[in-house]
């Protein structure tokens, strides 16, 4: 069977948009913000719960991804900002002993 855009435009013309989305997203146990912007992103084509349960693994696996590299960049920054206070303190106790000799 041969899916038409009129055919097409009436299967989308007959879905609604469902309020449990969001709560089913919630309950993957992913980032509250990452599952307002995937239930936006269902909601805009109109997607059911079956089909966001469908693709619920990819949703989980991109989550994952998206807090991995959060924390790598909170590490990185940390560390940087640790080297920054080290150089800082090192600066201020050096600086005074070269002064006094």
């Amino acid at each position: 069977m041969i899916v038409t855009p009129k055919l097409q435009e009436h299967f989308d013309s007959n879905r609604e948009v469902s309020k449990d989305t969001l709560d089913y997203l919630l309950s993957l146990w992913i980032d509250e913000r990452f599952a307002e912007q995937c239930k936006a992103m269902f909601d805009g084509i109109k997607a059911d719960v079956s089909e966001v349960i469908a693709v619920s693994p990819t949703i989980i696996a991109e989550d994952e991804k998206l807090k991995n590299k959060f924390s790598k960049m909170w590490l990185k920054a940390s560390i940087q900002f640790g080297n920054e206070l080290k150089s800082a303190a090192n600066d201020r106790v050096y600086g005074w002993y070269k002064k006094a000799a």
